[in-house]
């Protein structure tokens, strides 16, 4: 129990570490666009040759509204935040008693590490790569095929499980999960934009359910750990599909 607890620890302070270090999104700018002083106004004489009429144009004044679905856009992520979290705590510690049964305790913490070194040099090196892919493909559809990839590693486990297929799946949710919050924070800022205590509640309301997702998951992975990996895969497999 006692080291249970302490993995316990390590996944939650590493999730909200994670989450954390996005809570504080620029806005990109669009191809072109530079940083300075508004564009001039055209000035329209009138039809008499008296003096200029209104400026058109963009006005250096305006602001943009916040879009009118921004609400429920909101909405679904937080708790699509919330079913990811709970679905990624419910296998969470599943691989460690399993590889350690299979290989033994010390090869087992060995691979696990080496695991875990992995997909942080994984992380490291496509987090660049990924802000310009979901600018080119869009938020909603990245963060589907996240979610569809995770979903299908771990119904790889529920269908074969495997030492082998429980690694492979750890590693994949992993970096799934770690890219939709980075999605997530993308989707948060293209909506609330101009509207910073939106943003603001948004992202807290978002950090408050992860953190629940993460201590519900864990204390259902504890409810399941007697029915089998199958079950147990199968289960967060359908939550992130």
């Amino acid at each position: 129990m006692t080291r249970r607890f302490i993995f316990l620890k390590i996944y939650a302070a590493a999730v909200l570490l994670h989450v954390a270090s996005h809570t504080t999104c620029a806005v990109p700018l669009r191809p072109g666009a530079t940083v300075g002083k508004p564009p001039a106004r055209k000035l329209v004489p009138t039809s008499d040759g008296g003096a200029p009429g209104a400026p058109i144009g963009p006005s250096a004044a305006a602001a943009p509204l916040p879009l009118p679905s921004a609400p429920r856009t909101l909405g679904v992520l937080q708790w699509s935040s919330f079913a990811t979290v709970f679905a990624g705590g419910l296998v969470a510690f599943r691989p460690a008693p399993v590889v350690s049964a299979a290989l033994g305790p010390d090869r087992a913490s060995s691979v696990l590490s080496a695991l875990s070194s992995a997909v942080a040099c994984v992380l490291i090196l496509l987090s660049p790569v990924l802000g310009a892919a979901i600018d080119s493909s869009g938020r909603k559809s990245a963060a589907v095929c996240l979610l569809a990839a995770a979903a299908a590693a771990n119904g790889a486990v529920s269908l074969g499980p495997s030492v082998v297929a429980i690694c492979a799946a750890q590693c994949v949710q992993r970096l799934c999960i770690t890219f939709f919050f980075v999605v997530g924070q993308a989707i948060v800022a293209d909506v609330a934009a101009s509207d910073p205590e939106l943003m603001g509640s948004a992202l807290g309301v978002q950090f408050a359910l992860v953190s629940a997702g993460i201590f519900a998951g864990s204390v259902a992975a504890r409810g399941l750990a007697e029915v089998g990996l199958s079950v147990s895969y199968g289960i967060s497999a359908s939550l992130l599909a």
